[in-house]
């Protein structure tokens, strides 16, 4: 596999962006998928730009061995960056809402 990416403004809608699992890397540019149970169960080197990922459950179980990156403002939603694995950074004002943020692992 090559590496996935979503590019700005993207999968706007219910169900956007779910189970985008890749071998290599994930990019979801900005303003990318917004939208009920979005950016769920990712993999891979995993970048996600700003403003992305917005809506209930965003970014959660997004396993990952190497890196997971998530800019500001991303995963604005209830139980937002749930069960995250590897080595993580999450930009200011990341994982705003209910829940968010929990059971990160390094």
């Amino acid at each position: 596999m090559s590496a996935f990416t979503v590019g700005s403004g993207s999968c706007s809608g219910c169900y956007a962006c779910i189970n985008s699992t890749v071998d290599s890397s994930v990019t979801i540019g900005s303003d990318s998928c917004l939208g009920f149970s979005v950016c769920e169960e990712l993999s891979g080197n995993v970048t996600i730009g700003n403003d992305s990922c917005y809506g209930l459950k965003a970014c959660s179980n997004s396993s990952d061995y190497s890196s997971i990156m998530i800019d500001s403002q991303s995963c604005v939603g209830a139980r937002s960056c749930m069960s995250m694995s590897g080595n993580s950074v999450v930009s200011n004002s990341s994982c705003v809402d209910t829940q968010a943020c929990r059971y990160m692992n390094n």
